[in-house]
C-alpha cells in the first residue's frame, strides 16, 4: 500500500516529459506548468485528484529526476539546458566580465629605470627634482683619467722641487700630500660652492663634470643640501690654503 507522497511521485513520473507530448499541446502544458508541482503534490495528498496505480517499471532515479522537474513559464518551449559555472573559466572572458578601469585609479608600478627616464636625472632617489639637468658630457673613464694625471703630475712636481730643500724623504712626501689636499679643497670643492647651477651649464667645464659624476654615489651635493654646501666652503675656504700654508713652512724649514 502506497501512501500519498509516493502516489504523487508516481503521478508526476507518469508525466511526460518537456518536448513530447507538451509539444502537442502548449496551452496544456502551460496550465500544468503554471499549477506547478506542489500544488499537484498537494492535490495528490488531499486526495482531490485520483491517483493512478503505481508504475513498477520507474525506477528510483526517474522518480527523482521527475520529482524535482521544474515548472516552466507557459509558451517558453522547450525547458532550457542548466547553465553550470565552468571551473575553467577562459581570460578573455574574465576580463570581459572584470570592470575596467581609468588610468588614474590603477595601481602605479614604479621602477628606477622608468623614474630617471620620467625625472632626466640617473640620481636617487629617482623623485629627486634637479630642475634644468644637462647629461653628463665627459664619461667616467675621462673623469678618472684626467683627475689621476693631474695628481700625479703635482705630487712629482713637489717631490722634484723639495728635492733642492735639505728635507728628509718623510717631510717630501707630507709636503706632497699636503699640495695635494690643498689644490683638491681649492680647485675641486671651491667650484662645487660658489657655482650653485654646475648641472645646468650647457658648456660644462671638467669641475661641473666631476660633481656631475661625484653626485651619483651622494645627491646630497646636486640636491645644493646646505649643510653639505656649508662644510664644502669651510674646507675650500680654510682648509685649502691652510694646506698650502704647511707646504711653505716644509720648504722654508729645509
Amino acid at each position: 500500500m502506497l501512501g500519498p507522497r509516493h502516489c504523487a511521485a508516481s503521478c508526476l513520473a507518469a508525466a511526460p516529459l518537456p518536448g513530447s507530448a507538451e509539444r502537442a499541446a502548449p496551452e496544456r502544458r502551460g496550465q500544468d506548468n503554471a499549477w506547478g508541482d506542489d500544488a499537484a503534490a498537494a492535490g495528490f495528498a488531499s486526495g482531490a485528484i485520483p491517483c493512478p496505480p503505481p508504475l513498477p517499471y520507474a525506477s528510483a532515479a526517474l522518480l527523482q529526476l521527475t520529482w524535482r522537474r521544474p515548472c516552466f513559464v507557459s509558451g517558453s518551449g522547450d525547458p532550457p539546458a542548466p547553465q553550470l559555472p565552468s571551473p575553467h573559466k577562459s581570460k578573455a572572458a574574465a576580463a570581459a566580465t572584470t570592470p575596467s578601469r581609468s588610468a588614474a585609479e590603477r595601481p602605479r608600478r614604479r621602477s628606477s629605470r622608468t623614474e630617471v627616464v620620467v625625472m632626466g636625472h640617473p640620481y636617487a632617489p629617482a623623485e629627486l627634482e634637479v630642475p634644468g639637468y644637462v647629461p653628463l658630457q665627459l664619461s667616467q673613464g675621462e673623469i678618472l683619467v684626467t683627475y689621476i694625471g693631474t695628481s700625479l703630475f703635482v705630487f712629482l712636481a713637489v717631490w722634484l722641487i723639495s728635492g733642492r730643500c735639505r728635507l728628509s724623504k718623510t717631510d717630501r712626501l707630507l709636503m706632497c700630500w699636503w699640495a695635494f689636499t690643498g689644490l683638491t679643497h681649492i680647485l675641486i670643492e671651491g667650484p662645487f660652492v660658489f657655482t650653485p647651477n654646475f648641472f645646468q651649464k650647457e658648456n660644462p667645464n671638467f669641475f661641473d663634470e666631476v660633481w656631475k659624476e661625484y653626485s651619483k654615489g651622494d645627491s646630497r651635493y646636486v640636491a645644493r643640501d646646505a649643510a653639505t654646501v656649508t662644510v664644502e666652503g669651510i674646507t675650500a675656504v680654510l682648509e685649502g690654503p691652510a694646506s698650502l700654508l704647511a707646504v711653505y713652512v716644509f720648504s722654508s724649514s729645509g
